[in-house]
């Protein structure tokens, strides 16, 4: 695992020539302030050249399969903790934000980048079932919603088909609700092992 902020991450992906890192959101700094953007690559470069990470074997390695990825998933909970997969040919990546600025890169195996979507997500179980969806009123969804649940949300992509999920978990272990719509919000109680298939 090799821990760095997003700044770091920022430029070494430009260093390798990757326009877009899944999981990695956009840098809070306006665009057209150059000064702050120099200072900003100038302290991540020296960074990074002081722990010998720009041209590091173990960064080129994991940056591989995170510039052209055949398969990426990403992940959000309510918490502000996110993880990102990405898949190419034997190789995978796990990106981790473990605090707004702060991430680690980690080299898996992609056999286990399943188990690992399942542990970020709580999605073990065997429960693939799916109910009607329902059209809850705001006391409903307040009751959802209140503690100790936590709302998940995910993607899934491969060239040419994206899935992207939103959903409540209560916290019990037990199903979950699935949100789909716009106005008025649908739920639909969901097993964990029906909403991991669509991710994996």
């Amino acid at each position: 695992m090799i821990a760095v902020t997003a700044e770091e991450l920022h430029f070494l992906a430009a260093a390798h020539g990757i326009e877009t890192v899944p999981g990695l959101g956009p840098l809070p700094l306006d665009p057209a302030d150059a000064a702050s953007l120099r200072l900003m690559r100038g302290t991540a470069e020296r960074s990074l050249r002081a722990r010998g990470l720009i041209e590091a074997p173990e960064i080129t390695s994991l940056l591989e399969p995170v510039g052209d990825p055949e398969w990426f998933a990403t992940a959000v909970r309510s918490d502000e903790t996110a993880r990102a997969w990405s898949r190419r040919g034997p190789r995978a990546t796990e990106l981790a934000r473990l605090a707004p600025t702060d991430y680690a890169l980690s080299a898996l195996d992609p056999a286990s980048i399943r188990g690992r979507i399942a542990d970020f997500l709580a999605l073990h179980g065997d429960d693939a079932g799916q109910a009607e969806p329902e059209t809850p009123d705001e006391e409903r969804m307040r009751a959802l919603l209140a503690p100790p649940a936590w709302v998940g949300e995910a993607t899934r992509a491969v060239h040419g088909d994206m899935v992207a999920l939103q959903w409540i978990d209560p916290g019990d272990g037990g199903s979950v609700w699935l949100l789909s719509g716009g106005d008025p919000v649908q739920v639909t109680r969901t097993g964990r092992a029906a909403i991991l298939a669509r991710l994996s």
